[in-house]
C-alpha cells in the first residue's frame, strides 16, 4: 500500500560533474558518506550533483529548460539514477512564488528543499522523526539530483520515495518528482541516509526493526 500525505553558486566537481554546494547541513557535523560501509568523521559540505546541466551552463549559473525527451539531457548526464518499479510513499507539494527563480521556473536549489520536506514526511508517515528512528537519529550524507523538466508556479509536485541499497549504516532514499496534472517527470534522485547516535556523535548500524519494514 502506498502511504500518501496530502497536507500541506553552481561549481564544477573534481570529476567534471556540475555541483551545487548548499553548505554544511547542521545535521551533518561528524559525518562522512555512505555508499559502502565507510563512515568518515570529517565535516564535509553537503553537495548536490546536478547531472543535467552542461559545464557551460554551470559557469553561467543557470539550468536551461529541460524536457524528458531532450537529447541533451542524455548526452550531458553525469550520473544515472535507476528508479524502482514502485514506491512505498507519496506526498504532494505545491510550488509557491518563493520557489521560482528569475527565469520564471522552479529553482534547482528550491527543488532540493522541497525534496528535503518530502523526506521529513516520509519518516513521519512511518511514525518516526529524523531524531528518533527506532532510537537512532539520521543524517543526510549526500544527495544526487537529475533534472528532467521545468516546473512552474502553482503546479503541484508529486514526490514518491522508497529506501534502496541498504548497507551497514544506512541506505539510499530514492525518489521521483512528477507534476501532478500532466504526469511529466520533473526530476529524479537519491539521498544518502546514515543512522547516527547524536549523544555519542558516531554512526549507528541500521536498526533491525526499521530494516525489517523493507524486505529485500
Amino acid at each position: 500500500m502506498v502511504a500518501t500525505d496530502t497536507q500541506c553558486g553552481a561549481g564544477i566537481g573534481s570529476r567534471g560533474q556540475v555541483m551545487l554546494v548548499t553548505g554544511v547541513d547542521r545535521e551533518s557535523r561528524g559525518l562522512g558518506r555512505i555508499g559502502g560501509e565507510r563512515a568518515d568523521t570529517e565535516v564535509m559540505p553537503q553537495r548536490t550533483i546536478i547531472s543535467s546541466c552542461s559545464l557551460l551552463a554551470a559557469t553561467r549559473c543557470c539550468c536551461r529548460a529541460f524536457q524528458p525527451n531532450d537529447s541533451a539531457v542524455t548526452s550531458l548526464a553525469r550520473i544515472h539514477i535507476d528508479l524502482p518499479d514502485r514506491f512505498g510513499f507519496s506526498t504532494t507539494i505545491t510550488i509557491y512564488d518563493q520557489h521560482i527563480n528569475y527565469r520564471n521556473h522552479l529553482d534547482n536549489s528550491a527543488l532540493a528543499t522541497l525534496v528535503s520536506e518530502a523526506r521529513v514526511r516520509f519518516f513521519k508517515a512511518l511514525g518516526y522523526t529524523e531524531l528518533d528512528v527506532e532510537g537512532a537519529g539520521i543524517i543526510v550524507t549526500d544527495s544526487a539530483i537529475q533534472y528532467r523538466a521545468e516546473a512552474f508556479h502553482g503546479e503541484v509536485l508529486v514526490i514518491e520515495m522508497t529506501p534502496a541499497e541498504f548497507n551497514k549504516y544506512g541506505f539510499d532514499l530514492v525518489y521521483r518528482v512528477g507534476e501532478q496534472a500532466s504526469g511529466r517527470e520533473v526530476a529524479r534522485g537519491k539521498i544518502g541516509i546514515m543512522f547516527f547516535d547524536y549523544a555519542a556523535r558516531k554512526p549507528m548500524a541500521v536498526p533491525a526493526a526499521f530494516r525489517g519494514r523493507f524486505p529485500a
